[in-house]
């Protein structure tokens, strides 16, 4: 009976100091991050930005690493694969900006630069949709879905970046983005696989709240369909990162369900460049 006393005065104790430091659990008063599965094979994780504002980084790999790997060595308690890249040149397709530096740029790839069939959609491919962090006046944090090439709110500085796309909503942008370029009414090139079904991952913002979604193998989509399954969480905006077998997510909440979803074949983890994470 006394040890039961005790522990009791040690939990009590330690949810007294994690309170006083600002430390959010995954549920009751307070959260800011919570995980859950609205349908078989899509999981999302909610991120209430007004009570944790600083709280997204990214990760770039010199190399490639799974998310898995990246989150054992960044503890993050929420990680998901972003960017687009070259499996076999393991050259970035994506810009990444990393602590205010320029860590992914795809204009150094010269597979992607000097491939004929690609340069008369370089322009579109290079101004594609990115989720912004930025660092504003008085210390503000400020999330944004822009594309590539949109000037910043004034008084704003990029603090990380990372661009993959296309923007799902307010519209599906997969031409105007190059996914999906047409001659007439026939399609002569698609990229991604934007118009089959596939594992997918993506991000949502609304003033206040980030919303990270992975669409496992158990429930393959197309972008449009995607698109649509994003609407059910009422963002502002929203857009794709890189999907198919790059689709990883990783969560470690206090108090909450988590999940480890990979997507590659017979779902190991695929290797990937760039990392968006909850910190």
């Amino acid at each position: 009976m006394k040890k039961n006393k005790f522990y009791l005065v040690i939990i009590v104790f330690l949810l007294s100091v994690f309170s006083l430091s600002g430390f959010s659990f995954g549920f009751g008063e307070g959260e800011f991050i919570k995980t859950y599965s609205p349908q078989k094979g899509i999981y999302v994780v909610d991120i209430n930005t007004e009570k944790h504002p600083d709280c997204f980084a990214v990760y770039y790999s010199d190399e490639l690493e799974t998310v898995g790997e990246i989150s054992e060595k960044l503890k993050p308690l929420a990680a998901i694969n972003a960017g687009f890249f070259d499996p076999m040149s393991k050259e970035t397709v994506s810009y990444v900006v990393q602590d205010g530096k320029l860590t992914g740029n795809p204009e150094l790839n010269t597979k992607l630069t000097e491939t004929m069939s690609q340069k008369p959609f370089f322009k579109d491919i290079l101004n594609r949709s990115e989720f912004r962090v930025m660092s504003c006046e008085n210390n503000e944090i400020r999330y944004d879905i822009a594309k590539h090439n949109d000037e910043l709110p004034a008084g704003c500085s990029i603090k990380h970046s990372v661009q993959a796309g296309p923007q799902l909503l307010p519209e599906l942008r997969t031409e105007e983005e190059a996914f999906v370029v047409k001659d007439g009414d026939k399609i002569i090139r698609e990229s991604a696989s934007v118009l089959k079904k596939r594992a997918r991952s993506a991000i949502g913002i609304k003033n206040g709240y980030v919303y990270l979604v992975a669409v496992s193998n158990e429930n393959e989509m197309t972008l449009k369909e995607l698109a649509d399954f994003m609407k059910t969480l009422n963002p502002d905006k929203a857009m794709a990162f890189d999907g198919g077998g790059s689709t990883s997510l990783y969560t470690n909440v206090f108090g909450t369900k988590n999940f480890t979803v990979n997507c590659n074949e017979d779902n190991f983890a695929r290797k990937v460049k760039s990392v968006l994470y909850v910190k």
